[in-house]
C-alpha cells in the first residue's frame, strides 16, 4: 500500500512515546480504527488483568450491566456486534468462573439467556474505578459536542458497513 503524500514520514521506527505510525492512501480511516481497537484492547487487556479478566470479558460484563432484562446470547452477539459462536464461548467461561448465569425462559422455546451473577455484579461495581480512568484518558481533551459529533460518526460508519455486510450476504 502506497503511504499518504500529506502523512507524516514513519519510515523510521517511531521514538517510544510517538503517536507517529504508517498510514496508507487506500484504507487510512480503516486503518487508525484498527489500531484504535487494538490498543483499546490492548489497554483494557492490562487495566482488569489482576481481576482475572480480559478486555473482552470486561466488555461483555459492561453490556450485561445495560439491560433492563436479561439478554438472550443471540441478542447480546447481534448487539454486540459479534458472532454467536463467539459470545456463546465467553458466556460458557464466565459462568465456569462464576462471572455470569445462563438459564432458560418459559415459553422462549431453546433461547439461553444470561445475566451478571452476584459476583459479576461485584467484579463490575470494583471495576468502575478502570472504566472511569480509561474513559477520562480516552476522551481527555475533547469536548463534550466533539464526543458526540466523534459518536454519531461512527455510528455512521458502523451503519454503512452493516449495509455492506448485508449486500455481502445477499450477493453470495
Amino acid at each position: 500500500m502506497a503511504r499518504s503524500a500529506d502523512a507524516p514520514d514513519t519510515s523510521s521506527s517511531p521514538s517510544a512515546g510517538s503517536t507517529a505510525h504508517r498510514t496508507w492512501d487506500d484504507a487510512p480511516l480503516a486503518q487508525e480504527i484498527f489500531i484504535l481497537n487494538n490498543l483499546m484492547m490492548r489497554i483494557g487487556d492490562r487495566l482488569v488483568a489482576g481481576e482475572g479478566l480480559t478486555a473482552s470479558r470486561w466488555l461483555l460484563l459492561g453490556a450485561l450491566e445495560q439491560y433492563d432484562e436479561p439478554p438472550s446470547l443471540t441478542e447480546l452477539s447481534e448487539d454486540a456486534l459479534l458472532s454467536l459462536q463467539n459470545v456463546s464461548r465467553m458466556a460458557a467461561s464466565m459462568e465456569r468462573d462464576g462471572l455470569i448465569e445462563r438459564f432458560t425462559m418459559p415459553g422462549r422455546g431453546r433461547s439461553v439467556f444470561i445475566r451478571l451473577s452476584p459476583a459479576g455484579e461485584a467484579m463490575c461495581e470494583h471495576n468502575k474505578q478502570h472504566c472511569e480512568a480509561f474513559t477520562a484518558r480516552f476522551l481527555r481533551d475533547l469536548a463534550p459536542d466533539e464526543v458526540r459529533q466523534a459518536a454519531s460518526l461512527l455510528h455512521q460508519l458502523i451503519d454503512n458497513l452493516e449495509e455492506f455486510e448485508r449486500d455481502q450476504r445477499t450477493e453470495s
